[in-house]
Parts: C-alpha cells; structure tokens; sequence
C-alpha cells in the first residue's frame, strides 16, 4: 500500500506479523527515503484454553480492528 503525506514523496507502509496461537505480534514500519520509521507495534493475547478456531477467529477479528 502506497501512502502520500504532506512531506512530499510517497512511502510503503509494510505490516508484519509474528504468528503464534496464544500470543500474536504485530508491527507497521514505513519505508520512505531509504530508511524505515516505527509506525506502530503490539501484541494480541489469545485464550490459552480456548480451542483453535475460537483463537484464529478472535485473532481475524483484532487484526480487522
């Protein structure tokens, strides 16, 4: 995804993700200039005893948040 800002010039704003079925870390960095810039990052904690399909269904719903 392309982004322009009031800067001038348009960036690549990259998500990536660290998949896990209990714990999920997530993070934005933009890449302009050639160098990156922290946008944003966190994790999404996932039931331990709840079954899989409940975990990926609340880890869809966080990441459509």
């Amino acid at each position: 995804m392309t982004h322009g800002g009031a800067g001038g010039g348009a960036g690549v704003r990259v998500l990536g993700i660290d998949p896990g079925s209990r714990l999920t870390g997530w993070g934005v960095v933009e890449a302009r200039g050639g160098g990156f810039r922290h946008l944003a990052s966190g994790t999404i904690a996932l039931a331990p005893l709840a079954d899989l399909g409940a975990r990926l269904a609340r880890l869809h719903a966080e990441c459509l948040a």
